[in-house]
């Protein structure tokens, strides 16, 4: 069995329930929900929206947006948009 054929294999037999995009931008994990629901302001949802470290903006940056010490940008939330859009 090739790599190509392992991961072929695993995606479909390991079906989320959630409803998860592939990757965009490089970014991994997204979930088009949980995205949308930040993007009408509960920034509690970007815990689920996406995987933060695959970002060129990384951990601590969405952290900060999360926790609430920096507030979502006009900048964040064209970069969320564009992942679900």
């Amino acid at each position: 069995m090739t790599y190509e054929e392992f991961l072929e294999k695993v995606n479909t037999t390991h079906k989320s329930s959630s409803p998860k995009k592939p990757r965009r931008f490089g970014v991994t994990d997204i979930n088009e929900e949980e995205c949308r629901l930040v993007l009408e302001g509960c920034t509690e949802s970007l815990m689920g929206a996406f995987t933060w470290r695959s970002t060129a903006q990384g951990d601590s940056y969405w952290d900060s947006r999360h926790e609430g010490t920096e507030e979502l940008s006009d900048d964040d939330l064209e970069f969320i948009r564009g992942l679900i859009e």
